[in-house]
Order: structure tokens, then C-alpha cells, then sequence
């Protein structure tokens, strides 16, 4: 599990998947994976706004993935998303 932040740069949602892009403080980009049939979505997400992430991290040529932003119970650690200052998980 990672926990970073960062901008929203693109929008890129695929129902049931809330996708996006962020971009890190280092310059690096990670694309976002969230899952509303396991999470609450998150409305009205916009491009150029601060989104805090923890989440799977898996490594993909473009930059990397993020996903589990969710409540598991089946895990020792859930991942969630702080937007705005509301979590969703």
C-alpha cells in the first residue's frame, strides 16, 4: 500500500471505474484506479484539483497504477481517496 498526493491532470472514467491521472509532486504520473461498485464514487472531480490517495501500487510502463481505494475486509489495510476533504472508500 502507498499514500501520496497529487493533481488531477485527466479525467478518464469508464462506469463502473471513476479513472484518472495524477500527477506527483516528483513529475511523475499515476493513473487511478477507483472501483464504485466497491467504493462510493466521487462526484464532480476536476481536472487541475489536489487528490489524496492510499491504494495498490503496481508498477506499469506508463507511470504506474493505483487501485484497492477501497474498505476491505479481507485485507489488514483498506485504501481509500480524500477529495476535497471528504473520504471515499
Amino acid at each position: 500500500m502507498v499514500v501520496g498526493s497529487g493533481t488531477i491532470i485527466e479525467i478518464l472514467t469508464e462506469p463502473p471505474l471513476q479513472k484518472f491521472i495524477v500527477r506527483l509532486a516528483n513529475s511523475r504520473i499515476l493513473h487511478v484506479v477507483h472501483n464504485t461498485e466497491l467504493a462510493a464514487p466521487i462526484p464532480e472531480l476536476k481536472e487541475g484539483d489536489i487528490i489524496e490517495f492510499r491504494g495498490k501500487y503496481e508498477w506499469t510502463p506508463e507511470g504506474g497504477q493505483l487501485t484497492h481505494t477501497y474498505l476491505n475486509s479481507n485485507e489488514n489495510e483498506s485504501g481509500w481517496l480524500r477529495y476535497h476533504g471528504m473520504l471515499f472508500q
